[in-house]
């Protein structure tokens, strides 16, 4: 049997499932099944938030990130529910996390609540969406650039500065393999002009596609 270990990213929604009153289990199967499929997490959140007010929207993030990240695992791994939640409950029994395992004393409700949760027929198209959309090698996360100015000096280098150069560093964050990893890029005005283009041209051809989806009454799924 697969052994699975609990992200980080998925303890506190975890743990918050497990701390939820009866009554908000309940609401919360109730309104999931009504989300849009949409691979925006706060698109989410702001369809639920209004319908469970006994839950902070904080909360209901860290809720939902999780059982779409269950729900990707049982997909990826070929399990059917029940299986993904043993999985589950045992990681949580052996994990350092006190706050996990403390959660896990309780796993015969947990994992009863838990399959609950996971069964919501919303859950799976959910997960297909965002393993759609990240299913690539690397994955982007974000980016910020860097401007300085470079002096160029002649022969003596006590003088002013013959000339300078103004320098842009671009800085590309990913993802590969679960790792987030950085990328540096030097470029000139010249290059980002370029990429500003071409990014340019992208939204172009991304306005194009969306009328055709609209037109064949495809629903545009959009990233966060």
């Amino acid at each position: 049997m697969a052994v699975l270990q609990i992200p980080e990213l998925y303890v506190l929604g975890l743990v918050r499932i497990g701390g939820l009153e009866e009554a908000t289990l309940k609401e919360l199967v109730q309104v999931l099944p009504s989300v849009p499929i949409s691979a925006r997490h706060e698109e989410l959140i702001d369809h639920l938030a209004p319908e469970i007010k006994s839950v902070t929207k904080e909360d209901l993030g860290e809720i939902t990130r999780t059982l779409i990240g269950l729900a990707q695992a049982r997909i990826q791994l070929e399990l059917d529910t029940p299986e993904i939640v043993r999985l589950v409950c045992a990681a949580m029994e052996r994990s350092s996390n006190q706050e996990l395992r403390r959660t896990a004393e309780k796993c015969t409700a947990f994992g009863e609540r838990l399959t609950q949760l996971l069964a919501v027929d919303s859950l799976e198209p959910l997960a297909k969406a965002s393993i759609i959309l990240t299913d690539h090698a690397c994955v982007f996360l974000e980016c910020r650039t860097r401007t300085d100015v470079r002096a160029v000096f002649g022969a003596d280098t006590e003088a002013l500065p013959r000339g300078a150069a103004i320098n842009h560093m671009l800085a590309i964050a990913y993802q590969r393999d679960g790792k987030r990893e950085t990328f540096y890029l030097a470029l000139n005005s010249r290059d980002v002009n370029k990429l500003r283009s071409a990014l340019n041209r992208a939204l172009s051809k991304e306005k194009g596609l969306k009328k055709l989806l609209e037109a064949a009454k495809v629903s545009f799924l959009e990233t966060e």
